[in-house]
């Protein structure tokens, strides 16, 4: 009977290498960057081979340095001059390999001697550059982008193919590494034949980065860039957290934290036992804390996590006429209807805010019918007239969407008092502006202006009522880079005199 085979996996050490170098060489031999970086020198293969080998080698030994080299050597490496799989890391703690000394350091120096001035471009001006612009671009639209591991080589030798190294290899990094962490993870992939491979461990492709000409097929190198973020595991984990265990205050965190990169979380939260009972209970704890004013930091960045949830159930779409029709943002108006300039309060209306603006970003007719039978005007002309920057732009931001819809503009428009009530906030805001101008908050004030001159009866009173800022000078510096604006007050002015 055979011997089963090993799957131990070392952390490799300086001592290994070359032997580690030599097996991602003949793991990579027919791969399309492998064969890019080093095409110049096709002519010469012996030559090629040293450079490509050397290649490696700095690689790994760069990575001792700033990260993580785990292999599986097999149980007979000691008879040959490869181990079987090698897997390259870098950590959250890494520094960047690519500062002085590390290059140095790794032997890069001397590969930019030998791969000549094709091969620095190549090496240092294409590939290092576009991996890490690339890189840190999309990295950085994960929430958790300061706690990610990101695979940099996993590579298995022809013999090794077929054996299981590759799952055990990612097993042993999510279990001991990645997932105690609570981390994401981050490849790029060069083969295509490899990406339903990665999917099966949670990766997902995101975006699709080049080597060279893109449109030059004999010289270029495609890569598909995948993240692995949240797990279903983790998922149910928290929320079992959230309905049943003590640690809800965490669950509350991390489920927040990952939102956008878990695109049925608003399913999942919608449709679990429990947890929009849960996330409501979270909101109406702090009632007794907002009159008189005695809401802390901790407090208020707690059901803020909450409300973040709230919020992907709300902007997804199988999700959002339930919440309308249970009513939830009605939970909310509380928070809005705050005075305190205190900070807490200031973070848990502009969260709460979000909510709201997440129901109207996608100009449904039956979320503007909704919000037209509550409050949430009002509620949004108070904060326009006397919030911070950020919570005033999200008020407008509303407003101008129940605008947009002709339901909205006939309701503002219905009766003079609700069309004044508008008209005096504009106002304000304009003469707020013209001491302190602000390019994003002056954008929606004139859209709803505009939008206002579209009513025949509210385009009469605007003849008089619309601010003299809005028609010498005041923004020209403003909006001199703004051509679309520009055109809207332009417009804007020129309906009024119709």
């Amino acid at each position: 009977m055979s011997k089963p085979v090993s799957r131990k996996i070392e952390v490799l050490t300086f001592a290994d290498v070359k032997k580690a170098a030599r097996t991602l060489y003949y793991s990579f031999d027919d791969d399309d960057v492998h064969r890019y970086v080093s095409r110049h020198l096709e002519h010469d293969p012996e030559y090629r081979k040293k450079c490509d080998m050397l290649f490696y080698e700095c690689y790994v030994h760069a990575h001792l340095i700033h990260g993580l080299v785990v292999a599986i050597k097999g149980e007979d490496h000691e008879q040959r001059d490869t181990f079987e799989t090698v897997a390259v890391w870098t950590h959250p703690e890494s520094e960047d390999f690519n500062n002085y000394l590390t290059l140095i350091r790794s032997g890069f120096a001397r590969l930019a001697w030998m791969s000549g001035s094709e091969g620095r471009r190549r090496v240092f001006e294409d590939l290092f550059k576009v991996l890490h612009d690339n890189g840190a671009d999309i990295i950085k639209r994960d929430p958790n982008h300061q706690n990610i591991w990101t695979l940099v080589y996993l590579g298995s030798t022809p013999h090794a193919r077929g054996k299981g190294n590759v799952r055990a290899i990612f097993e042993h990094m999510f279990e001991n590494y990645i997932d105690p962490a609570n981390a994401s993870a981050y490849l790029e992939s060069s083969s295509l034949v490899n990406i339903p491979i990665y999917e099966k461990f949670g990766f997902r492709a995101v975006a699709d980065i080049w080597l060279g000409d893109k449109n030059n097929k004999d010289d270029n190198a495609r890569m598909d860039v995948m993240l692995r973020a949240l797990s279903d595991e983790k998922v149910y984990a928290w929320i079992n957290e959230l309905v049943y265990a003590s640690n809800k205050e965490q669950a509350l965190l991390e489920l927040g934290k990952k939102r956008e990169l878990y695109d049925d979380l608003a399913l999942v939260l919608w449709h679990s036992f429990g947890v929009m009972t849960s996330l409501l209970e979270e909101i109406v704890t702090v009632y007794p804390l907002l009159s008189p004013p005695n809401l802390n930091i901790p407090s208020s960045n707690r059901v803020c996590n909450a409300l973040a949830l709230l919020q992907c159930v709300a902007s997804h779409p199988d999700t959002r006429t339930p919440f309308l029709n249970a009513q939830i943002p009605l939970f909310l108006y509380p928070f809005l209807n705050t005075n305190s300039k205190q900070r807490p309060f200031e973070y848990l209306r502009l969260t709460s805010l979000g909510v709201i603006g997440a129901l109207v970003k996608n100009d449904t007719p039956e979320v503007i019918q909704f919000l037209l039978t509550t409050e949430i005007i009002p509620l949004c002309l108070k904060i326009m007239e006397s919030s911070t920057e950020l919570s005033k732009t999200v008020a407008i931001f509303i407003v101008q969407k129940i605008l947009i819809d002709d339901a909205g503009l006939s309701y503002i428009c219905q009766t003079f008092d609700r069309f004044e009530a508008v008209s005096n906030v504009l106002k304000l805001m304009i003469d707020q502006l013209a001491a302190n101008p602000t390019g994003r908050l002056l954008k929606h004030v004139i859209r709803c202006y505009l939008r206002l001159a579209d009513n025949h009866d509210a385009r009469i009173a605007l003849k008089d009522r619309l601010p003299e800022a809005l028609k010498d000078n005041t923004f020209a510096d403003i909006l001199r880079d703004d051509a679309a604006t520009k055109s809207c007050l332009t417009q804007l002015l020129t309906n009024i005199q119709q």
